[in-house]
């Protein structure tokens, strides 16, 4: 890609797939185990919330589809608002039910260690990571693509401009958070 930023968010898909990927193998001990360790499940969240969310999708919607949306009108919009938006959407929807499962989780002594609970709770994890992936790579094989290729210099120097911004300001909070992604990662990988 020639645009440094859109070098950034793909980039940051790499980490997401990371997570995503051992959010896989977390559930996999979870049902050989038929047990979860729900701290493992909060740091999932917070890494989705903060990571994924706050310092990646805000970005893509903030900078990246604004300018989409401004230089092709209705075309960009579509493919913002009525395409990547609400797959954010869902992915964020998909989050406040674990949160609501994490709940019930610690505060029903009946749910706690039951398999329906595990159930629900690896269900939604893997609701996420296969939508996600998905939702990567639409995003990395098309819309970013699309982008650099179409949007202006002028645009994309100004994306460009606005994520190193960000950058300077995140940055560094930013990589904490990969780190504990990749810890989260080794932790459960299994070859």
């Amino acid at each position: 890609m020639k645009s440094q930023g859109i070098n950034v968010l793909i980039e940051d898909h790499k980490r997401i797939l990371q997570l995503v990927e051992g959010i896989k193998y977390f559930c996999i001990q979870g049902i050989k185990d038929q047990a979860i360790d729900i701290e493992d499940v909060k740091d999932i969240v917070v890494f989705i919330q903060e990571f994924a969310d706050h310092h990646h999708h805000a970005v893509e919607e903030d900078i990246l589809f604004y300018y989409l949306e401004k230089e092709f009108g209705e075309v960009g919009e579509k493919l913002t608002r009525h395409g990547m938006i609400i797959e954010h959407e869902y992915a964020r929807r998909i989050v406040l039910d674990l949160e609501e499962r994490i709940h019930e989780y610690e505060t029903n002594k009946e749910k706690k260690n039951s398999l329906s609970e595990l159930v629900e709770i690896i269900g939604l994890l893997m609701s996420y990571k296969n939508h996600l992936e998905h939702h990567i790579h639409k995003e990395d094989m098309a819309i970013f693509i699309f982008a650099d290729k179409h949007l202006s210099e002028e645009s994309l120097k100004e994306i460009d401009e606005k994520i190193q911004e960000y950058l300077k300001e995140y940055g560094e909070e930013k990589e904490e958070l990969a780190t504990g992604i990749l810890s989260f990662y080794n932790k459960y990988y299994k070859e």
